[in-house]
């Protein structure tokens, strides 16, 4: 049966989704085959093999590729990634000296984190690993090889044939006592084992907050509340590390889901258009962005406006993944109260029944923290 490049490349998302990554991998390899030099699918490569499949040395060659294509400063610094973590030390430090100063140049060229605090996370774990291989070294060196002994040699002045042994008792061969020392080993070379500094840097909170906090006697308890706020955000340590992962249940959650929450929480604060492919975790990613504002605090009511056959999906979702309890326009408490219902904390909404001329000034009333609209093309 003759396959289309694109029916190849679904084959290769369907094996993705599934974790079949041998197989996977054999798709993208044909592609390749066809179109060596296609920047997106050697992208995709580059995440199979090293990201999804930890297969470090099979994904390299892709990646070297793509670095050399397009001369992104992001490609070199994984690329430095991956040799340090193969133990290649030399060429780790010469790609990421390469990546710096591609990064000078292609500052439009935004990622995740700030470069510098990238490239000084990427330099320390260099020099981890080159510790590391300085520490096995070390070991290798001291490891003492222990000569065999000397096999005792007969002596054939006491050593009776095997006729005469029939006659008379055999003697035991003997070993000289010259011969039965054993060779003493050689003393262990001692070798200093290095030992590294690391810094530690503290910084207190500065700002008026803080300094009023100090000064005066006794705060209102108004600017003691915010001021423990103040602190409490400043601990959170941005969005590199999502806390609703490990708040979540029954959820599978794939590398590009984690991904796009970061860079909607971190660049577009929010208002963002999620535009995946279907059967991707759009309402996954909904989900993982609703959890992670009310986790932080950020968010206190959330409104979700969906086409009414889904709103008992998302309310099935949203309870069973996330453990967020929200109200649909299904339930009892919107017929019995509509006024009341648009002023509860977690809403489920159907798009219709929210635009309609009765429940359109009752929603618009309210303030909500947070809108999410499920088939916003609608």
């Amino acid at each position: 049966m003759f396959e289309t490049p694109d029916d190849i490349y679904r084959s290769y998302q369907k094996f993705l989704r599934k974790k079949e990554y041998q197989r996977a991998y054999r798709c993208l390899e044909r592609l390749l085959k066809e179109f060596p030099d296609d920047a997106q699918l050697l992208e995709d490569m580059v995440g199979l093999t090293i990201i999804f499949w930890k297969k470090l040395d099979t994904g390299k060659p892709s990646l070297i590729r793509l670095a050399k294509i397009r001369s992104y400063w992001l490609d070199y610094m994984l690329l430095s990634k991956v040799e340090a973590e193969l133990g290649n030390i030399a060429k780790a430090k010469e790609y990421l000296k390469k990546s710096k100063e591609l990064q000078k140049v292609q500052s439009h060229i935004r990622a995740e984190r700030r470069p510098g605090q990238a490239f000084a996370d990427l330099e320390g774990f260099i020099r981890y690993k080159e510790s590391e291989a300085i520490d096995k070294r070390i070991v290798q060196s001291l490891a003492i090889r222990v000569p065999p002994e000397k096999k005792g040699r007969i002596n054939k002045a006491q050593y009776k044939s095997p006729q005469t042994a029939r006659t008379k008792t055999a003697e035991v061969p003997f070993v000289e006592k010259s011969e039965q020392k054993a060779t003493a080993p050689a003393p262990a070379t001692v070798v200093p084992i290095p030992t590294y500094s690391v810094p530690v840097k503290i910084e207190l909170l500065k700002g008026e907050a803080i300094t009023s906090f100090f000064q005066q006697g006794i705060s209102p308890l108004k600017e003691t509340l915010l001021f423990i706020d103040y602190a409490f955000l400043t601990i959170q340590g941005g969005f590199d590390e999502l806390l609703c992962l490990n708040a979540t249940s029954a959820v599978e959650k794939y590398w590009y889901q984690i991904e796009t929450v970061k860079k909607v929480l971190k660049l577009f604060h929010g208002r963002a258009l999620l535009c995946d492919e279907v059967g991707l975790g759009k309402t996954i990613e909904a989900g993982m962005l609703i959890k992670e504002y009310l986790m932080r605090g950020m968010v206190k009511n959330v409104l979700v406006l969906t086409p009414a056959p889904l709103v008992s999906q998302w309310k099935e979702e949203m309870q069973a993944k996330f453990g967020i309890e929200f109200l649909t326009t299904d339930d009892e408490e919107f017929t019995s109260d509509p006024a009341g219902f648009w002023k509860k904390r977690f809403i489920i909404a159907s798009l219709n029944t929210a635009k309609s001329a009765k429940n359109m000034p009752l929603v618009t009333e309210q303030f909500y923290d947070l809108v999410v609209v499920d088939e916003a093309h609608h």
